[in-house]
C-alpha cells in the first residue's frame, strides 16, 4: 500500500532534475524487486509490453494533458519543468511500429534489472527524503 515494494515513480517517469542526468533508463528493477518477483521475469516483461503499448495508443491525449499542466504552472510538480513532456514524447518512440516499440520496452527493461546507477539513486532518495 506504501508503494515500498511496487510503484510508478512518476519523477523519474516524468524527468526530475535530479534524475535526470544520473538513470539513462526511465524504468527502475531493483535487486529487491527482483526477489520478490523471482529471476524469471516473463510475465512482467509481457505486462510492462502491453501497458507502453497501450499508453502509446493514448499518447495524444497523455501529452496534451502534460502540456496543458505544465502550461498552468503547476505549482509543485518540478517533473513538468523544461522540456519533460517532449522527453516523455521521444520515450513514447512514437516513430516505430509497434512490434518495434514492443522490442523497445524489452530492452529497456533489461537495461534496468539490477541497474547500478538505480541503486545510487536510491541512496540519494534515502538521504534527501530523511532530511526533509
Amino acid at each position: 500500500r506504501d508503494g515500498a515494494v511496487a510503484h510508478v515513480d512518476f519523477g523519474i517517469m516524468l524527468n526530475v532534475r535530479y534524475a535526470k542526468d544520473l538513470v539513462e533508463t526511465k524504468i527502475k528493477l531493483s535487486h529487491e524487486f527482483v526477489q520478490v518477483i523471482g529471476q524469471d521475469l516473463s510475465e512482467l516483461e509481457r505486462l510492462c509490453a502491453e501497458g507502453f503499448l497501450a499508453v502509446r495508443r493514448h499518447a495524444p491525449q497523455l501529452l496534451a494533458l502534460l502540456r496543458t499542466a505544465a502550461l498552468a504552472g503547476t505549482a509543485g510538480l518540478p517533473c513538468l519543468e523544461g522540456d519533460a513532456v517532449e522527453q516523455v514524447q521521444r520515450r513514447l518512440v512514437l516513430e516505430k511500429a509497434e512490434a518495434e516499440a514492443r522490442q523497445h520496452m524489452l530492452t529497456q527493461l533489461g537495461k534496468a534489472r539490477e541497474n547500478m546507477r538505480t541503486e545510487l539513486l536510491d541512496l540519494i532518495h534515502d538521504f534527501t527524503h530523511a532530511n526533509v
